[in-house]
């Protein structure tokens, strides 16, 4: 397939029942189920089990990779919530995770400002896609899904080259980031410099926190004409069409987090991917969601005798796939003292970026546990975590005005 361009997209959600009216029923070999109080026969909620995140990891990467794409309510009435009255993959559905608040225009807004409540629906949060609303005749396959991705160039839309992408929050994530006022660069740099003076603990996201990273794949010309994109979740978009190719999860079941990624299975070979085992759920067996391929999970910096660990995806990680994501994010990190001119502004670079952004541990290709003196100055302890999550310190902008009074205490 003639590639010519990738999409990347990102998000955060829960790994908890993404459901509210849902029950509890048996959980069967390849993954727990929620039966909708409303729904009818087979319409059902995958529920991911966070003990599984341990105990079986890929059954607990599946589950939580068909909890994300469920069909969602409508965001105007439920934001970030799944239907369980609905199958994976009904038509005219769009998926849980599309209705995430988007963290580039509506977490980390461009004057460093508080955002809105999490159910305003106000500020840009990209294109709503569906799968096809048609009748399906028996033995057809069911009609190909369409996607919401950001379309803000060098966000989702990338030439040649990686990036960190969209980044979609679910309710618990957001909160959190409300409530601790790190919406901003400057709100980030008070925590850490509270964490630092040891006034406040260190960032610690709740346990229904996740993280996602699609990448997407433009189709050319003779690529549509040979019907590539009728097997990939795919969008059409200023007369382009996407498909997604690669999704990566990671969610805070362990302390470390959990990482796990998928891939379209025409998705070109990575050398450094362990192919998985674990059976295509039934569930999504007769939708698009049937040609996805588990990549691979990881639960630790390294096996029980010491050897790195690695997880990377040929997209995602384009050009550097031997790499590791748990050790890459738990770089992330803030700045508690960061440079400011005289007019107390942040300093910036000459490319106009914060400068105080560069400084301490940065995005790593290396595999294992991290650098602990890249977190020092001077010696001692300095730069503070963020929770393995790179979208705060990659997003957060300076303030433009004085933040809440509650953000200053």
């Amino acid at each position: 397939m003639t590639v010519r361009r990738y999409l990347v997209t990102a998000l955060l959600v829960g790994s908890s029942c993404l459901a509210v009216a849902c029950s509890k029923s048996a959980p069967d070999q390849q993954g727990s189920e929620r039966k909708s109080l409303a729904g009818g026969e087979g319409a059902t909620c995958v529920a991911p089990v966070r003990t599984d995140a341990l105990d079986a990891p890929e059954k607990h990467a599946w589950d939580l990779f068909l909890a994300a794409v469920h069909p969602a309510k409508d965001p105007k009435v439920a934001r970030g919530e799944p239907d369980c009255t609905k199958p994976l993959g009904a038509p005219g559905t769009t998926s849980v995770w599309e209705t995430w608040r988007l963290a580039r225009t509506e977490v980390f807004l461009d004057d460093g400002a508080e955002p809105p409540a999490w159910d305003d629906m106000s500020l840009p949060t990209g294109y709503l896609g569906t799968t096809p609303d048609s009748s399906l005749q028996a033995g057809e396959k069911p009609g190909q899904t369409h996607m919401r991705f950001d379309p803000e160039e060098d966000q989702s839309i990338f030439v040649d080259h990686g990036g960190i992408g969209e980044t979609r929050m679910n309710k618990a994530t957001y909160a959190f980031i409300k409530e601790n006022c790190l919406w901003s660069f400057d709100g980030l740099s008070r925590y850490s410099k509270a964490v630092f003076d040891e006034k406040k603990p260190p960032i610690n996201f709740p346990v229904d926190s996740q993280e996602v990273k699609a990448v997407w794949i433009e189709f050319t010309p003779d690529d549509l004409k040979a019907g590539r994109q009728k097997s990939y979740y795919h969008i059409v978009h200023a007369g382009k069409t996407y498909g997604m190719t690669s999704f990566h999860i990671l969610t805070k079941d362990t302390p470390n987090w959990f990482w796990a990624t998928f891939h379209h299975r025409e998705t070109p070979d990575n050398p450094d991917e362990v192919k998985s085992k674990f059976p295509l759920p039934d569930r999504a067996r007769n939708t698009v969601w049937a040609n996805y391929e588990l990549g691979g999970t990881q639960v630790d910096f390294t096996t029980p005798i010491g050897s790195p660990t690695v997880l990377s995806d040929y997209y995602i990680e384009y050009d550097f796939t031997k790499s590791s994501c748990i050790t890459c994010h738990a770089s992330a990190h803030g700045h508690p003292e960061p440079a400011r001119g005289p007019d107390g502004k942040l300093v910036r670079t000459p490319n106009g970026g914060i400068a105080a952004a560069r400084e301490g541990p940065l995005q790593t290709t290396a595999l294992g546990v991290p650098n602990a003196s890249a977190f020092m100055k001077n010696g001692k302890p300095y730069f503070i975590q963020t929770d393995f999550l790179w979208s705060i310190p990659f997003r957060a902008r300076e303030e433009r005005n004085p933040p809440p009074q509650r953000c200053l205490s």
